[in-house]
């Protein structure tokens, strides 16, 4: 009976010892399981300075992800909001260029098969190549009946390849109303072919006006590429 109770024990006694290997073995059999694919990583890259209206390449690449197809998409001025977005281009390596002189955020989204995403950023710092100037003539204030005379220049630091441009001039007059003062603008438009050249200048001549009525004004003009304001240009004067 003695002996019976002995070898009880030694059996209980060797339990733990099977379990811990068993444990051992099931925690080994997965390290060697393979991971799944990391999530996709949008890597877009290009220059990080540039001149309006120059044509600029961009190259989209992305790391890990489920592979093949993944789609580029490309928003060359982006706010930072994902659901801001804008597709201005689908291409895997788009060439653009940009009317404004300031600093752009271009984004790349990458998408992979498994619609898996991933939005990667680069600034790009544009360098304004058209400067826009307009002087008065008769720089004291005009009398009411006289003519008020304005002319201009604008300079295209650009090259050949420099898109046409068009300058629009506006004379506008303060006006006070219930809303406060506001301005009342005609609108003069004056077309010139492209420049040519680095350093390129063309003046322009605004039509003179005579100006019947007293009060205070404002010459605007803008100069526009493609639509689009590339740089502006103002002087105040007074009719009495």
């Amino acid at each position: 009976m003695v002996k019976e109770k002995k070898i009880m024990k030694n059996k209980i006694s060797v339990l733990p010892i099977v379990f811990i290997l068993i444990t051992i073995c099931f925690l080994s059999g997965f390290t060697t399981v393979q991971a799944g694919p990391k999530k996709i990583i949008s890597v877009p890259s290009g220059p990080s300075t540039g001149d309006t209206c120059e044509l600029i390449q961009f190259y989209g690449d992305y790391l890990f992800g489920w592979g093949e197809p993944v789609t580029y998409e490309w928003d060359f001025d982006y706010d930072g909001c994902p659901i801001n977005f804008t597709v201005d281009n689908s291409s895997e390596n788009p060439e653009w260029s940009f009317n404004l002189g300031k600093t752009y955020t271009v984004a790349l989204r990458v998408t992979d098969c498994m619609e898996e995403w991933d939005i990667g950023m680069l600034d790009i710092n544009i360098t304004a190549t058209y400067d826009l100037q307009i002087f008065r003539i008769n720089v004291n204030d005009t009398i009411q009946g006289e003519i008020a005379e304005f002319n201009g220049t604008v300079i295209n630091y650009g090259n050949e390849s420099s898109p046409s441009y068009t300058v629009y001039t506006y004379l506008c007059k303060f006006n006070w109303s219930s809303f406060g003062w506001e301005f009342y603008c005609d609108v003069d438009n004056e077309e010139f072919d492209p420049l040519t050249g680095n350093g390129s200048m063309r003046d322009f001549d605004p039509d003179d006006r005579r100006m019947n009525e007293s009060g205070s004004y404002r010459l605007y003009a803008e100069i526009k590429v493609d639509g689009v304001t590339v740089d502006v240009d103002y002087k105040f004067f007074s009719v009495n």
